[in-house]
């Protein structure tokens, strides 16, 4: 049901949506279950230079941060829509904004992959996938 919801609500490959849960689930003390709590560990599916959440050495890594999330909202100004080329600017941005605050930034290939898949997942969820654009509405 979950998978069905997942693409009928958001296009998300039930593939996809298997991925993140088993990797959710090594986040987690409980084997068939997982938490946003449990979530929040450091170089699992968090990460640093994130598009809505603080760095895990400096700050709140669990909650939404509305100011860190603005570099995203208000990327591409002029347009109606966020495209590769601004994800591209929003996650230049976001990393060059924590590689000033945060002295222990990890910024390996697991993070730079962690980073344009979080782009990647907003621009087909909200918008067009195969042409990389999604409705800033």
């Amino acid at each position: 049901m979950i998978l069905q919801a997942g693409f009928d609500g958001y296009h998300i490959e039930p593939a996809v949506l298997i991925l993140a849960a088993k990797v959710g689930l090594t986040t987690s003390p409980e084997p068939e279950t997982f938490t946003l709590d449990n979530l929040k560990a450091h170089g699992v599916i968090e990460h640093d230079a994130s598009l809505s959440r603080q760095d895990f050495a400096i700050g709140d890594n669990l909650h939404f941060n509305e100011a860190i999330f603005e570099t995203l909202a208000n990327s591409n100004p002029g347009s109606d829509v966020y495209n590769v080329t601004s994800a591209g600017q929003v996650m230049q941005a976001r990393l060059a904004d924590s590689l000033a605050k945060n002295p222990n930034v990890t910024n390996s290939e697991m993070e730079f992959t962690m980073r344009s898949f979080e782009s990647a997942l907003y621009l087909s969820v909200m918008g067009n996938g195969s042409a990389g654009v999604a409705s800033k509405k």
